[in-house]
């Protein structure tokens, strides 16, 4: 389940395989290809659907440059949700303040 019935994003998307890694992945590579995605972390065949769920939930954009590269950048709901992730894994890590 990606959305609630009522159509809202729904946190569960991120209980995917690599979903986590494609946000911090993006947030270290702003406006980076799907080509790139694909290369550094997987080269699953159900990536694009991966990559759309984070889009319909509004957590990337993706766009085009010049008509012709895809690319794809965070959401200002998607920057918050990997600052709160951030936040998670310093309470996990014992350096949080």
């Amino acid at each position: 389940m990606t959305n609630h019935a009522d159509g809202r994003p729904d946190i569960r998307v991120l209980e995917e395989r690599h979903m986590i890694s494609v946000l911090f992945y993006i947030r270290d590579h702003e406006g980076c290809m799907k080509s790139e995605i694909y290369r550094d972390l997987s080269r699953t065949p159900r990536f694009p659907e991966k990559l759309n769920l984070l889009e319909s939930n509004g957590l990337i954009e993706i766009g085009s440059i010049h008509g012709r590269f895809t690319s794809i950048s965070l959401t200002d709901r998607g920057r918050k949700v990997v600052d709160l992730l951030m936040q998670m894994q310093a309470v996990m890590d014992g350096t949080d303040t």
